[in-house]
């Protein structure tokens, strides 16, 4: 993978939201269309972790990136859950902002492309664990569900947060096979050994240096782990999530 490294910008899951040109203005307006986002900031677990990858030269380093910071901000999205209660355990989040300082011609030419796979294969191993992700590129448009325009990221933005099915009904309506299955500690999922060797070495580090996510990336192969999820899906395999032994 070249020479290319993420760099972690004032250290990882902290409350103060990344000094990036226009992301507090955004995530203001965003608190007018959102449920979660200023309980989530008033409660102190609106958690930031800013990236900065450098020198990736294709999309598919790009891909690598997102993915393993993604697997460390769902990991710690899990261990916040076990770790807290009530109204705290159901808002905390996970945002990582990424800065890119080159970007490959397909993603000059469609910027989403980066977070597309990633964020699948995310939705793929954490969603039946109870967790729900969302994307946002740079200059990203769209609608609210009642049709209002929707603040324009500053910014590409990768967010988790815990699934509450009684309120994300209309996300599970859509994909019900989807539902977490919170309390099953099982895992019928044959994970590629890559895969379960970059959770387990996430898992030891609790919060991997940016040094670290750059050597685990290094190790990732995007084609085949997509390869591997869509063979799971054809297969009928419906994955039951990467918990730990506390089955959460």
């Amino acid at each position: 993978m070249s020479d290319a490294s993420v760099v972690l910008v004032g250290g990882a899951e902290t409350c103060a939201v990344p000094g990036v040109r226009g992301l507090q203005e955004y995530l203001d307006a965003v608190e007018e269309h959102c449920l979660y986002t200023r309980p989530a900031r008033v409660a102190g677990v609106l958690r930031f972790t800013h990236l900065r990858v450098q020198h990736a030269r294709t999309l598919r380093e790009l891909e690598s990136f997102v993915f393993v910071a993604g697997l460390s901000a769902a990991e710690r999205q899990l261990r916040a859950r076990r770790q807290r209660r009530g109204r705290e355990r159901e808002l905390y989040s996970e945002n990582l902002v990424f800065e890119f300082d080159m970007l490959p011609v397909e993603a000059l030419a469609c910027r989403r492309r980066i977070f597309d796979w990633p964020h699948w294969l995310l939705k793929f191993l954490y969603t039946p664990s109870g967790l729900l992700f969302g994307k946002f590129w740079v200059g990203e448009k769209d609608v609210s569900r009642v049709g209002a325009p929707l603040p324009v990221p500053p910014v590409d933005i990768l967010t988790i947060r815990s699934a509450i099915p009684g309120r994300d009904k209309r996300f599970f309506s859509r994909a019900p096979w989807l539902l977490p299955s919170l309390y099953t500690q099982e895992n019928d999922l044959h994970l590629p050994s890559w895969i379960s060797e970059a959770i387990g070495e996430i898992r030891k580090a609790k919060i991997p240096t940016g040094e670290q996510i750059t050597a685990l990336a290094r190790k990732v192969d995007m084609g085949a782990a997509l390869e591997w999820a869509n063979e799971q899906q054809r297969g009928g395999t419906k994955s039951s999530g990467t918990r730990d032994s506390s089955g959460n």
